[in-house]
């Protein structure tokens, strides 16, 4: 992929007040270019599944509830993923289909299948990816595998101790002023070890992101666990500025399923993909009900 763009589609002047107080040397840079290589290109296996809960809270309270599952096949250059709706019954049958590429993001699709109407597939603009996925904070971009690198440039901004590990800080803008996304900017923390995403903040004003303890939204991997070889979030918790909360909890995952058929993840299938789905055996189950239990560990070898 080569060094990143530095200051693409930013004027000289506002690129040198924006990062004023950081030091950005060339090797920071290749740091995380190498860094974000590694979690596009990290250990997936030939495809897997998994079943997730989502809550949507205010405060403490469960506002409401959703049985999702997850379904991908990978080959040498791109992901496809079925997400299809459970349970509640009122939304059976509900799915989207995610098509990623692994050295470039901006020929992403995302195409929805609703139940109701007139029971069509239809093809989201991107300028729709950032909405909430029912209700919630997480978008349809955040459950994509890959990080976007098509037009976003990135920055290393360092690193800082996190217990025992160590975490690369790297500052990310889209360039070009596109409008694919509601969020043109972000922070990730990613493990510097296994190049592992831990943490990832939004912001909707590229003025802003410098200050990183200000996002719109902010994502947390609360716990993690190493399943099949596979560094898998387990608790992942969306915080939004107004307070609102989105989490998943990891119920049942396996990778490695080379049973797993390209062409049923294909657009023509979404239709069926939740009766589908909800048909495949049960994977490794991964005990997710209480919060207290927090803890990132990570596969020894990445």
């Amino acid at each position: 992929m080569g060094l990143m763009r530095i200051c693409v589609g930013l004027a000289v002047v506002a690129c040198s007040s924006l990062f004023a107080s950081t030091a950005l040397a060339e090797s920071d840079n290749m740091a995380a270019s190498e860094l974000l290589y590694r979690f596009n290109h990290r250990n997936l296996g030939e495809g897997g599944i998994q079943r997730v809960t989502m809550l949507l809270k205010r405060g403490d309270v469960v506002t409401r509830r959703f049985e999702i599952a997850r379904i991908f096949s990978r080959n040498a250059d791109s992901i496809r993923t079925v997400v299809a709706m459970l349970e509640p019954a009122s939304l059976a049958g509900l799915a989207y289909r995610i098509s990623e590429h692994t050295d470039d993001i901006g020929r992403s699709e995302v195409h929805l299948y609703l139940p109701a109407g007139a029971h069509t597939v239809k093809q989201l603009k991107p300028s729709r990816y950032f909405e909430g996925l029912l209700g919630a904070d997480f978008s349809y971009d955040d459950l994509r595998w890959l990080l976007p690198l098509d037009g976003w440039t990135y920055w290393s901004l360092g690193r800082q101790a996190s217990g025992n590990r160590t975490l690369h800080k790297v500052l990310g803008s889209l360039s070009g002023g596109s409008k694919s996304t509601a969020f043109p900017a972000m922070v990730l923390w990613l493990d510097e070890r296994t190049g592992f995403l831990l943490r990832r903040a939004y912001f909707r004003d590229l003025a802003r992101y410098r200050d990183s303890s200000d996002p719109d939204k902010i994502l947390e991997v609360a716990a993690s666990r190493c399943i099949d070889g596979v560094n898998t979030p387990v608790t992942m918790i969306m915080t939004s500025a107004n307070g609102d909360v989105s989490e998943l909890h990891l119920r049942t995952a396996a990778y490695h399923q080379t049973s797993v058929d390209w062409e049923k993840l294909s657009t023509t299938e979404l239709p069926g993909a939740a009766q589908w789905v909800a048909s495949l055996p049960s994977a490794q189950t991964v005990t997710t009900d209480s919060l207290s239990w927090r803890s990132v560990e990570l596969c020894e070898d990445p």
